[in-house]
């Protein structure tokens, strides 16, 4: 960001507003820059939140309350040529009053005001020229262990901060917290209450169509409600190669955290009051993010898996949905010798094939192979297989937080969810017994998130979980066999006509027979949803 606005300083700008998510760490960033000003020998003006502005040049320091500033009187940038020299750091008022500072309405020097993104409050600084508008990213891992390494840069006390001095340690806390430092502090000093309000917000959205309005209202933020607010990230969105240097950023909505994620897909994939349809806009997908769609898309695999289909019609709409199930084939190579493969065809003709690798951690790589007409491998006349059927049935919800405390019943047809985001190699799980002596352990895996935090660990820590599992089964009950059955819940896009799906599952995991259950999306109506917006597009 710093070199973003060095460039700016150079173009026809003269006033940035840095904006971002509430709590992101724009008064942090507007420090940082101090800093680097300040080792740099440059004439520097920096306003505090409480309306004092201190000024920063080769005479010393000056300070003065920020309404006291005339403009006439600020010092003046040298060379222009080189960019303007002379900054003003602004960080918004603590009032939430527009800000109005005369630090920022003029052209002697080079503005920068940190503020979210309120139209009120930038209303005095949207009216005028040469302005661009710039997003905040969120923290990396990197940056948020510098901040907990360095006891001055935070009022945690040391027994807070010494447990995250590991990347894998602040790893795991942004997934559980998010990356913005307000509230990874709320979550460090007391996480159950953290997550009370996190609980509670989730249950103000009664219905699951009730989660598009949040990210609207999160998009303006003037009008943001509590839920937007707490369990939301406004961050820069995608920026288009030509765009002109001085364009204003996007901002792009998604959910802070993966443990946010997982509470809220708990809570409403129980709830029988939303359709199938209702989990869907009915305009385009693109105002919305790439992870409201794996929630949704976990919400109706969990939904159709455990068998708690929706009441009246919805139950024939979320069968078509779910009605291609396939065997997968084993398709080895010499990096994933326990690749699985399925080839998805329709009688149409077709010179594209569309291929969508997952990975054991849930990354998805995705690309279209295009061949000639007289090609090889173009079959024009192949037979569509059968589908095969999943044994779904009405189950029992059970959550879980360590597979060792949990009830394990066969006499009780259930369903195990796990409570925490610690898992990429599995969402769900369910246990059927068959015949007197047998237990099947079917094992879902949704392949719909693109990014995952600490992944390759948390797929080791998934089949930890099924052989701890599996030890149990037998423990509990002598003289049976434990088998196990893998499911691949996937997208299949309403218009692709050829497709190949891989799963390179990890070396190690246990033998059993390999599928695919597609989520079909051309059940979804009024509603169309490819690929490119499924995994081309990064949160």
């Amino acid at each position: 960001m710093y070199e973003r606005l060095e460039a700016d300083s150079k173009l026809k700008a003269t006033r940035v507003v840095v904006t971002g998510q509430s709590g992101i760490g724009k008064s942090y960033f507007l420090v940082y820059v101090l800093l680097r000003r300040l080792t740099q020998g440059k004439t520097t003006l920096f306003s505090t939140s409480d309306e004092r502005t201190f000024l920063f040049d080769e005479l010393g320091v000056r300070t003065m309350k920020k309404e006291d500033i005339e403009k006439d009187y600020l010092p003046k940038s040298e060379d222009l040529t080189a960019g303007m020299s002379v900054w003003s750091l602004i960080d918004a008022n603590t009032s939430g009053k527009s800000e109005t500072s005369q630090v920022g309405n003029t052209q002697n020097v080079f503005a920068i005001l940190a503020a979210s993104p309120n139209p009120e409050r930038l209303k005095f600084w949207n009216n005028g020229a040469n302005l661009v508008k710039r997003s905040m990213d969120p923290w990396g891992v990197e940056e948020l262990l510098l901040l907990f390494r360095q006891p001055e840069l935070t009022t945690l006390p040391n027994s807070l901060r010494n447990a995250y001095q590991r990347q894998e340690d602040v790893q795991e806390l942004v997934s559980r917290a998010g990356p913005c430092p307000r509230d990874i502090f709320l979550f460090t000093r007391n996480p159950d209450e953290f997550y009370d309000v996190i609980d509670e917000e989730i249950r103000s959205l009664r219905t699951v169509k009730n989660l598009y309005g949040i990210f609207e209202s999160a998009k303006w933020a003037s009008e943001q409600d509590s839920a937007s607010q707490r369990l939301l990230l406004l961050r820069r969105g995608y920026r288009k190669p030509d765009a002109p240097a001085w364009a204003h950023d996007t901002m792009h909505v998604a959910f802070k955290s993966q443990a946010i994620i997982r509470r809220l897909v708990i809570h409403h994939v129980v709830r029988a009051d939303a359709s199938a349809k209702d989990m869907f806009p009915a305009a385009s997908i693109n105002p919305y993010s790439a992870n409201l769609l794996d929630a949704v898309f976990e919400m109706l695999a969990l939904r159709y898996t455990s068998g708690r289909y929706f009441v009246g019609e919805e139950i024939r709409i979320l069968s078509g949905m779910f009605s291609l199930a396939y065997p997968m084939e084993l398709n080895p190579t010499d990096e994933f010798p326990k690749r699985f493969s399925h080839v998805y065809l329709t009688k149409q003709a077709t010179t594209s094939t569309h291929i969508v690798t997952v990975d054991a951690n849930r990354s998805i790589e995705y690309k279209i192979e295009e061949r000639s007409e007289d090609g090889d491998g173009v079959n024009r006349n192949v037979p569509v297989p059968t589908p095969f059927k999943l044994p779904i049935s009405r189950r029992i919800l059970r959550y879980y937080d360590d597979i060792e405390n949990i009830n394990i019943d066969l006499a009780t047809d259930a369903y195990y969810i796990p409570k925490q985001p610690n898992n990429t190699f599995f969402n769900s799980f369910s246990l059927n017994k068959s015949g007197q002596k047998e237990v099947t352990i079917w094992v879902f895996h949704m392949a719909f998130i693109t990014k995952v935090h600490g992944a390759s660990q948390a797929a080791i820590g998934g089949l930890e979980i099924l052989d701890k599992l599996k030890r149990r089964l037998l423990s509990s009950s002598p003289g049976h066999s434990v088998d196990f059955r893998y499911v691949l819940v996937a997208p299949l896009e309403r218009t692709i006509r050829r497709q190949m799906i891989h799963w390179q599952m990890p070396e190690m995991v246990e033998p059993g027979r390999v599928f695919v259950q597609y989520l079909n999306l051309g059940w979804v109506l009024d509603v169309d949803i490819t690929y490119e917006d499924l995994f081309g597009r990064k949160d």
